[in-house]
Order: structure tokens, then sequence, then C-alpha cells
């Protein structure tokens, strides 16, 4: 067999992940007749991967497929709320599924590291709240005097570590 017509082969091959997750979602499942599973049956193919399929089918309306991406690009971008502007995206060399994972990977500890940033901003702020209500209720003024250089230095060490945390974010 001649390279080029391996690539044929190949490329139609490789549309058949598109083709069986568009006949998944072309079935008409009722309730309780476990239809998917039973198409997966009778076609020859996992359960778990026809769903794959299918999900990954749903999330790319065909115009969007294109020949240049392998289908585990799209597999590994199906998830992303920018899907589409992902694929789309003009770079030098396109998306390899090793590339798209690492993408996806970076973003999911860039999207933790700001829920980190965000909760600990919340409990420095919680912490000062509670502390300042303590302080209500100091009476006399030396007392409240030193509460305020206290609590000044402790903003200001709260400031230091906010400032070390989003550097080494950065």
């Amino acid at each position: 067999m001649k390279y080029q017509e391996s690539v044929k082969r190949g490329r139609e091959a490789a549309r058949s992940q598109w083709t069986l997750g568009d006949l998944a979602l072309d079935l008409e499942p009722k309730y309780g007749e476990a239809t998917l599973e039973r198409y997966a049956e009778d076609i020859g193919v996992e359960f778990k991967t026809l769903e794959d399929y299918r999900y990954v089918s749903s999330r790319f309306e065909f115009p969007v497929r294109t020949g240049n991406l392998a289908w585990s690009v799209y597999k590994i971008f199906a998830a992303q709320e920018d899907r589409l502007d992902l694929i789309s995206q003009e770079r030098e060399k396109p998306w390899t599924a090793s590339a798209a994972r690492e993408f996806v990977q970076a973003r999911a500890s860039d999207d933790q590291i700001d829920e980190d940033l965000e909760g600990k901003k919340i409990a420095v702020d919680e912490i000062l709240k509670l502390y300042i209500e303590s302080a209500a209720g100091y009476n006399d003024e030396e007392r409240r005097t030193d509460f305020r250089e206290e609590l000044e230095e402790l903003c200001e060490s709260i400031m230091k570590m906010w400032d070390n945390v989003t550097s080494e974010q950065e």
C-alpha cells in the first residue's frame, strides 16, 4: 500500500470517532431501555468509549471539526468553556494531544491558585474583622492605641505575605 493511500485510509478511520459520536447523538434513548448501552454492545464498542465519542460530538458541531486536529485534541478541549476559540487559535503548529493536555492542566492549576488566593483573602478579611470587633470593647485610650499599633503591624505582615503569594503566582 502506498503512503498516500495509507494517509487517506488513516484519515477516514480517524473520522469514525466523529461518526460514531454523531450516530449515538441521533439515537432517541427511552427511559429504562439502556439504548446507548445496547447500541454500544451491538456495534462492538465499549459503552464508555461510545459515551466519550457522543460527548465530544455534542460539544463540537460539524462545521468546526477540522481535519488538521486529532480527535483527541477535541476530546481534551471538550469541557472548556472557550473550546471553540481554542481549536481555532492561530498557532505556529497545530494543537497536539500532549500540548492540549498540558494547556488544560496548567489552566486548571492557575484556576486552583486563584481560588486559593481568594479563599486566603476572605480568611484574612474575616480575621481583621474579628480583631477589630474585639477591640471595640476597650475603654481606655492607651489600650486602644496599643491595639491600633498591633493592627497596623498585622496589616503590614498580611500585605507582605499577600505580595509574596501574588509575586510567586506570576
